[in-house]
């Protein structure tokens, strides 16, 4: 009898498993958000850190209710309604998360959270922000002669890990290549994604000093022979440019700052 229990438990969960709904950004997700219709009364501009969170990027512009956002390997959506930030957290147009978040002092976003979003069940996981600066990475401005530019790919198909521009996650790589322009000066990138050390950020971040009018190069990747782990390798113009001449831009749907990465086409030089 056990047995026969513990293998219909076992059916139940994997045909749970199987059949369980997707919610999507662009229909569910928006659905939701359109509920809440007060007047902003609060900006959650800025950068943000949560226990078991991780860094979060909320860009809310001033005198907008909508917000646009990233961190720790999510997409944000979300709207602001009196002093309420009501937040979807997606990975590539699935809602994963739904956070419902309160304004209640100073520099705080405190409230719950769910994994079963748009159920109408009441959330009783605890979620606690709290702001860590008011600035928001943003595309460097000013001419080529002014600013760096790296240029980066991943030289096949390896998983889909987040790139992170100084805490804030701006694409997840895959086959293709992007670029994006930088102010001078110190700058650090890094990776994340799954494999055998987890989540975790790749274990080499780079420190770029960036200079005025200079080109960067990397290669991304996955590297190691019996632990492998994230990495980002400099190459020189002559090879990487080599390595891309039949690629393509990163498809647009794994960018998550569209303002900040760059994908066009890179001409090939004659």
């Amino acid at each position: 009898m056990k047995r026969i229990l513990a293998s219909f438990c076992i059916v139940f969960l994997f045909a749970s498993f199987l059949y369980a709904k997707d919610y999507y950004v662009d229909k569910e997700g928006k659905e939701w958000l359109e509920r809440f219709t007060g007047s902003a009364e609060i900006n959650v501009n800025g950068v943000w850190y949560g226990e078991n969170w991780g860094d979060i990027t909320l860009d809310q512009p001033q005198g907008s209710r909508e917000i646009t956002g990233d961190g720790d390997l999510w997409e944000i959506h979300g709207i602001v309604s009196g002093k309420q930030a009501i937040l979807l957290f997606s990975r590539l147009d699935k809602v994963e998360y739904l956070a419902t978040l309160e304004f209640d002092q100073e520099d705080t976003l405190r409230g719950t959270y769910t994994d079963e979003p748009f159920e109408d069940k009441p959330s009783k996981e605890k979620i606690l922000m709290q702001r860590k600066s008011y600035e928001v990475v943003q595309p460097a401005l000013g001419a080529e002669s002014e600013t760096a530019r790296v240029i980066m790919y991943m030289k096949k198909s390896q998983g889909k890990p987040g790139l992170f521009l100084d805490g804030r996650q701006i694409v997840w790589m895959d086959k293709g290549y992007i670029s994006f322009r930088l102010a001078p000066g110190p700058h650090e990138m890094y990776m994340r994604g799954d494999g055998f050390r987890g989540w975790g950020p790749s274990d080499d971040p780079i420190k770029l000093d960036a200079r005025a009018g200079e080109t960067y190069f990397y290669e991304a990747g996955r590297w190691g022979t019996w632990v492998k782990s994230w990495k980002m390798k400099p190459k020189d113009e002559k090879t990487l440019m080599k390595d891309i001449r039949k690629r393509k831009p990163l498809e647009a749907k794994f960018v998550l700052t569209d303002s900040i990465v760059i994908l066009d086409p890179i001409p090939q030089k004659q």
